[in-house]
């Protein structure tokens, strides 16, 4: 038996006749409350065999349940009971921000925005082919049924695109109307006599992407390219792989995750971020959507921040006030919880708490790496000289800081870091150790007898293409003696038992990677120099690029965590998807952003 809801969705979106014969699918929502509504069009899409390949549900929610919430209530329709188990499974505890969460291998996507509908539609970067508006009545939610939620639903509106509303006043109709939808009342159901249906006739309000931000026109799936096989190319040809695209993997190493990658463990763990900014968001939203996308290989022990003073503890604090993560992912835990999670003593380097985040943990690279590209046509030892040869319909430099060995890419401000990690014999004491240690330093579980611990980051001479590194006994000395000072004992400090392993990271000057299409560096300079001055008068309304070619490096020391999300962010943008990420950290992710800075600044 249809759920109440269906009433409304199904004759107001015109579904299923609507997505026949279509690629994608993308439906807009405000009002998410126990799901019902996204279980009865994923429902629908599994039994319609003309359905799209992809379907794509975009839902506000301002008032998010609890996991535990979220199970009693989809309880109450046993119909979807697989459905509603496979989402309880993985729904987040309420944290504010964009959701990306995955079904049925990423062919259906649901992206939540927690927070007030206005300002989280306000950041949504989308083209809707149906709307369902749903939520409390205007009386009760007044912001909701906005003039300002209505004028971003058209800006979020294909041609054509059709809506449902279940409220039905004459003020809501008329604003609607307003907005450039044809808009007729049409039998309720229950207790409510009519909702509103309508289909969007236009005009579309600007879009609100700086032009200079705008990605080029999407592709259909076809041949790509990704150059560098570490976790990065990995990721994305993951992500292009999941969208129907044939991906060629070239790495000019004879194995993945050579560079950077390469070592022998590695730490998936947020990198806490204060303020209200977009890099605060990104780094909390890549923590928790690598633990989706990483958990095949993800050994989650668990990792303990140990703060090392009362600066550091109180920055840690901090952050839990701010709600950067959802309590289940952080939390702050005294020296005697730390020790019970570490299940060995940690002395004074407790002494001031630490952050605990559960969920967190480590694997290794290569295995992920591996994984991740599994769809791929791996090419090894492919040095490319011009990317793509002409033979491919999309190309992503994702080869860290050798992505500067192309020409068009030379300008890009990557800088290196020199990074040592070591492996040592785990003492007596040490063998116990049950979760990632971190703060000054780190020390991974012993795997096979061995702890990781690491890592230096030490200032090295640019080169392109970059120079190969090899372990220092003093750098070794530095770990070791490191980790001894930390919590004596843990790692056996002999340098004449360790093993080390040098490589190059590729930073940015903001420490955020770069996730976007490539500009053509002189063009943009010509393109946009009235901004030197303020004059946007001639600014041309897109940006010029080179076609078809995009960039994911500058990862730095936090690759495993943040290369899921931004691979997703290109994916999205390539296939003309709704963007999993706010508008704003879209564009403090954009490889051009340096050189907006630089003009407006006149640096440039």
């Amino acid at each position: 038996m249809p759920a109440p809801a269906d009433t409304v969705w199904q004759g107001g979106t015109g579904l299923p006749e609507a997505w026949a014969g279509q690629p994608a699918f993308a439906i807009g929502e405000t009002g998410f409350g126990a799901g019902l509504t996204f279980l009865s069009v994923w429902d629908l899409w599994r039994r319609d065999p003309r359905r799209p390949r992809f379907l794509h549900h975009v839902s506000v929610e301002g008032f998010p349940q609890t996991r535990a919430q979220m199970r009693r209530a989809l309880g109450t329709w046993p119909a979807f009971g697989a459905l509603a188990e496979r989402l309880a499974t993985v729904w987040p505890e309420p944290s504010p921000g964009f959701h990306r969460l995955r079904f049925e291998g990423g062919a259906v996507t649901l992206t939540l925005l927690v927070g007030p509908v206005a300002p989280m539609l306000a950041e949504l970067e989308a083209e809707m082919d149906a709307w369902i508006l749903d939520g409390s009545a205007p009386s009760n939610s007044p912001e909701t049924w906005s003039p300002a939620v209505f004028a971003d639903v058209a800006r979020l509106s294909r041609p054509g695109a059709r809506l449902a509303a279940f409220a039905a006043t004459g003020r809501v109709r008329h604003a609607l109307q307003d907005a450039g939808f044809r808009m007729e009342r049409a039998p309720g159901f229950e207790h409510r006599s009519n909702m509103l249906q309508g289909v969007f006739a236009g005009p579309r309000p600007p879009s609100a992407v700086e032009p200079w931000y705008r990605p080029p026109a999407p592709l259909v799936p076809g041949t790509a390219l990704v150059v560098g096989g570490g976790i990065a190319g990995a990721a994305m040809a993951s992500a292009l792989h999941d969208r129907g695209w044939r991906v060629r993997l070239a790495e000019r190493h004879l194995g993945l995750a050579a560079e950077g990658s390469g070592n022998p463990a590695g730490i998936v763990m947020p990198r806490l971020v204060l303020g209200s900014g977009p890099e605060r968001h990104f780094h909390a939203q890549a923590f928790r959507h690598a633990l989706d996308r990483l958990a095949p290989w993800l050994e989650a022990t668990g990792v303990l921040e140990l703060a090392g003073g009362a600066e550091a503890a109180a920055r840690q604090e901090a952050a839990c006030g701010a709600g950067v993560l959802a309590p289940e992912l952080m939390r702050h835990v005294d020296a005697a919880q730390a020790a019970r999670h570490a299940r060995v003593a940690l002395a004074g380097a407790a002494a001031h708490g630490a952050l605990w985040f559960e969920r967190a943990g480590w694997l290794a690279p290569q295995a992920a790496c591996r994984g991740l590209a599994e769809g791929a046509r791996i090419e090894l030892g492919a040095d490319i000289g011009v990317p793509g040869g002409g033979e491919a319909d999309l190309v992503i430099l994702a080869g860290g800081l050798d992505t500067r060995r192309f020409a068009a890419a030379a300008w890009l401000p990557l800088v290196p870091r020199r990074g040592q990690v070591t492996a040592a014999p785990a003492t007596p004491a040490g063998a116990a150790l049950a979760c990632v240690l971190g703060g000054e330093g780190y020390v991974i579980p012993a795997g096979g007898g061995r702890h990781v611990v690491g890592a230096t980051f030490d200032p090295v001479k640019d080169s392109v293409p970059a120079r190969p590194q090899e372990a220092r006994p003093e750098d070794d000395r530095r770990n070791l003696a490191a980790a001894e000072a930390w919590i004596p004992g843990l790692v056996d400090p002999d340098p004449r038992h360790a093993v080390g392993r040098a490589a190059l990271r590729a930073m940015t000057p903001d420490h955020l990677p770069l996730a976007g299409p490539l500009p053509d560096h002189g063009d943009w300079l010509d393109a946009y120099a009235g901004l030197r001055t303020g004059d946007r008068r001639r600014i041309p309304a897109e940006p010029p690029l080179h076609a078809r070619t995009w960039v994911l490096s500058g990862l730095g020391a936090r690759g495993l965590t943040t290369a899921p999300l931004a691979a997703e962010l290109i994916a999205a943008q390539v296939s003309g998807e709704p963007w999993p990420v706010p508008r704003s950290v879209a564009a403090a992710l954009h490889p051009g952003r340096f050189l907006i800075r630089g003009l407006r600044t006149r640096r440039l």
